[in-house]
């Protein structure tokens, strides 16, 4: 029986759902993680002063922007969460539901989306907010419900690829 290759179908799902913006996958063999990158340019036309997650400071325009998120071995490594928008433990033995991907990355589409209407409130607001994309794990729940509720949830198992 062939296993389905978890790098391959969060690939397919990502070029399936047409991101607006730069977008990249990093397999990570040795540790077993896939970590979902997706990249803004932003625009800052009055060259506001702005610090990163990371301590980062940018007064270019664009600014740079990225969102992440991470599925990885449960049983391999531990991840902190504060770098990530999202992780996904994953067992190396059962895998995860190919319904559980395809909401995810259905859900990741519906943040980037919002993404350049977030910053053009924030720069509007700027010193008094901070900018970020929150998961919200409420309407995740809710997308996922409707997928599985209208038989577009698969329960076919997805794994991590195998190398020798």
């Amino acid at each position: 029986m062939e296993r389905n290759n978890l790098l391959v179908v969060v690939d397919k799902l990502i070029k399936e759902n047409y991101f607006h913006c730069e977008w990249g996958i990093e397999w990570r063999e040795q540790r077993h993680y896939l970590e979902l990158i997706f990249q803004f340019n932003l625009p800052n036309p009055n060259h506001f002063e702005l610090i990163d997650i990371y301590g980062n400071q940018y007064n270019q325009n664009p600014v740079p922007f990225e969102v992440r998120a991470i599925i990885y071995d449960e049983e391999l490594i531990k991840v902190e969460g504060k770098h990530y928008l999202k992780t996904v433990p994953v067992s190396r033995d059962t895998g995860i539901m190919y319904g559980e991907l395809f909401a995810l990355i259905r859900y990741l589409k519906v943040l980037t989306a919002e993404v350049p209407l977030k910053w053009t409130e924030y720069l509007a607001n700027i010193p008094t907010t901070r900018f970020s994309i929150e998961w919200r794990e409420d309407e995740f729940q809710k997308m996922r419900e409707t997928l599985v509720n209208t038989s577009r949830y698969s329960e076919s198992q997805v794994f991590f690829p195998q190398f020798n």
